[in-house]
Order: structure tokens, then C-alpha cells, then sequence
């Protein structure tokens, strides 16, 4: 019972923000996530890569 409600929470949410703001309100934010998110998974990959090397780990 208290999923639907969040469900139906989230969805009069979405609704309510295109009303005002049309699609593009539903990406507002979506730069500023991606400019924190891209560095960090670029990082990560990196080390990764590093990693493998530097351990000696032959691919699968």
C-alpha cells in the first residue's frame, strides 16, 4: 500500500513539474550531475586500468 502512494507521489510530481515547466524542467540539473559524475567515473576507470597493470592481471 505504501509503494502506490509513493508512486502515486512521484508521478502528481513529474505532472506537477512539466505543468511549469514543460519537458525540459524534468532535465533541469542534469549538467551540473554530469559534470561531478563524469570526472569520478573517469577516475575510477582509470585506476582500474592502472591496477590491472601494475598487478600483472592477464584478461579473461
Amino acid at each position: 500500500m505504501q509503494v502506490r502512494a509513493t508512486k502515486m507521489i512521484a508521478a502528481a510530481a513529474n505532472i506537477k513539474i512539466v505543468d511549469q515547466g514543460g519537458i525540459p524542467a524534468l532535465y533541469a540539473g542534469l549538467t551540473p550531475i554530469l559534470l561531478q559524475v563524469l570526472p569520478s567515473a573517469a577516475i575510477s576507470y582509470f585506476v582500474y586500468e592502472l591496477m590491472k597493470i601494475v598487478l600483472k592481471v592477464e584478461p579473461e
